[in-house]
């Protein structure tokens, strides 16, 4: 499976890279005037942002001027974190000040920087002062979980598991003021025990993730997604215990330069059909630490500063967990039912970033788990236990 996985990686991530070439790249960090008015130059239009540091999220960043130190900061120190320069000839023949110029402009950067998604693992705050930019175009993840064997409860042996996550996300621009991201996702889960029910060794996942958000100036938007799935471990035909569609719908509200409210509510297809909250609060009170007080994720962050051009973070997170697949029973019995996994993590790690790369270490605690079936299966517990977690992202 990981073979299968890196395989369908790299074929993506190279269908992707010559899908976005336009010749020879170079690069510029520095632009006077907004995009909607600059004049593209004979020699080529070079693509970058109104200024070096970045106008306010929509969602949280107030306007805010560069610090006394900027020419000393991370962002922008590597100018790869602009667009690339594209032909002049492609722009000539359009208004210099038309809405189709801008966005075909912004079509063709590499981040958006005037987006933050409270949800995204992968965004990162500075404080107040501004956020990591949303990438627009392909986006890559990978990430390997660790949880250590423990006890289960109701049925005899011990229960570890290992996980392996990949996605691979599509963002673009559909019209001035909406966002589109479309995301497919490829989880592996290897399974250790317990001795007393005949769970399968593996279950995998495919995922669709289709997510719709506004990007006003304003202090409202909004977002919708709609994430339907196939979860099972393969090994016998599918029924429709294998097939899910989960939904959420989030509106947000900047009240202040450094709080924003979310209130929403997500449907997720399980063992049984589960309607939770999804969204929170987000405060940034200075210029080193970002509060995300939602759910069913959460996590404070501080941003520590710049080490040899490289941002880095430590944050705390915790995440409220919820699993389904088809279980086929490798027993006499040949019973299939749709079994759903439950747990709450509490975890502590670093994030680093260096221009379109990013990785992760975290560790920490996983409690209150529970094994419940659709069908006539009796459900079980699993003991509490540690987990390591390691990840990338590109």
């Amino acid at each position: 499976m990981t073979g299968f996985r890196l395989t369908i990686i790299g074929f993506l991530w190279g269908f992707a890279t010559l899908a976005v070439a336009q010749g020879p790249v170079t690069y510029s960090t520095t632009l006077d005037a907004p995009l909607s008015t600059q004049q593209p130059p004979a020699a080529g239009f070079r693509l970058a942002q109104q200024h070096p540091w970045p106008s306010p999220s929509p969602l949280i960043n107030p306007a805010a001027p560069p610090p006394a130190n900027y020419g000393q900061q991370p962002w922008p120190a590597d100018p790869s974190q602009f667009g690339p320069q594209m032909n002049g000839e492609f722009f000539q023949d359009m208004p210099d000040n038309g809405f189709l110029k801008t966005l075909l402009e912004l079509r063709q950067q590499t981040f958006l920087p005037n987006y933050y998604d409270p949800f995204a693992s992968q965004q990162f705050a500075y404080g107040f002062i501004r956020t990591t930019p949303y990438r627009l175009g392909w986006h890559s993840y990978e990430d390997v979980t660790y949880i250590a064997s423990a006890p289960a409860d109701g049925v005899s042996g011990s229960f570890q598991s290992t996980e392996l996550n990949g996605s691979l996300r599509y963002s673009t621009l559909l019209n001035e003021q909406t966002l589109f991201a479309a995301t497919g996702s490829w989880n592996s889960r290897y399974w250790s025990g317990p001795t007393g029910i005949a769970m399968p060794p593996h279950v995998n996942q495919f995922v669709g993730d289709l997510q719709w958000s506004s990007v006003n100036a304003g202090p409202w938007n909004w977002t919708v997604g709609v994430t339907p799935q196939i979860n099972s471990d393969f090994d016998r035909q599918l029924t429709s215990d294998a097939y899910m569609v989960d939904a959420r719908a989030v509106l947000f509200n900047k009240i202040s330069p450094q709080l924003t409210v979310a209130i929403g509510a997500a449907y997720w297809d399980r063992a049984d059909n589960i309607v939770i909250p999804y969204g929170g609060v987000i405060w940034t009170p200075d210029d080193h630490w970002e509060i995300r007080a939602m759910f069913p994720k959460s996590r404070v962050s501080y941003y520590l500063g710049n080490v040899d051009e490289t941002d880095v973070w430590l944050y705390g997170a915790a995440e409220y967990t919820v699993d389904a697949y088809q279980i086929d029973f490798d027993d006499a019995t040949r019973l299939k039912d749709r079994a759903e996994f439950r747990d709450y993590r509490f975890l502590l790690g670093v994030h680093a970033q260096r221009c379109r790369w990013s990785a992760f270490f975290e560790g920490g605690y996983i409690t209150d788990r529970h094994v419940e079936f659709r069908g006539s299966t009796p459900g079980f517990g699993i003991g509490d236990s540690w987990l390591l977690r390691a990840g990338i992202a590109f």
